[in-house]
């Protein structure tokens, strides 16, 4: 039986896997990756790690768009995936929901101050700065 995960970011990156797993070991990867050279590269580099028992996978390590992509992959795989913010709007002053901070963090922000330059979250009230913070630390951990 075939297992799909997914990840897209419209007009940027997108992975679609289709796992065949015996039990809680793959067997089979089928794999669709669109996006720039260094995320096909290594995509490529990922998917042939891929078998085995899901709970052994190794989690890539560095921040580099491509790694946080694959380790929220691996993640999910292994059923540890969580989102850090159970709500959609993340900055109320500034209307600002938690997927554009997370895509921001994905793509380079890696500091309070970055999201604010590159979102606009978190430069009223600042009451969202925990949620920011915490965005932070579950794509950077």
């Amino acid at each position: 039986m075939a297992t799909t995960f997914s990840w897209q970011h419209p007009g940027r990156e997108s992975l679609k896997l289709e796992l065949e797993m015996n039990g809680d070991s793959i067997t089979d990867v089928k794999m669709k990756a669109r996006g720039c050279l260094s995320f096909l590269l290594f995509s490529q580099k990922m998917k042939a790690s891929l078998k085995g028992p899901a709970q052994n996978l190794d989690l890539p390590h560095g921040h580099s768009h491509s790694e946080l992509i694959w380790k929220e992959m691996i993640q999910r795989i292994q059923n540890q995936w969580k989102d850090p913010i159970n709500h959609k709007e993340l900055c109320h002053c500034r209307q600002v929901d938690a997927d554009v901070v997370d895509r921001a963090v994905v793509y380079g922000a890696h500091t309070v101050e970055d999201i604010r330059k590159r979102t606009s979250a978190n430069t009223g009230c600042a009451t969202c700065l925990p949620d920011v913070q915490k965005v932070l630390k579950n794509r950077l951990a």
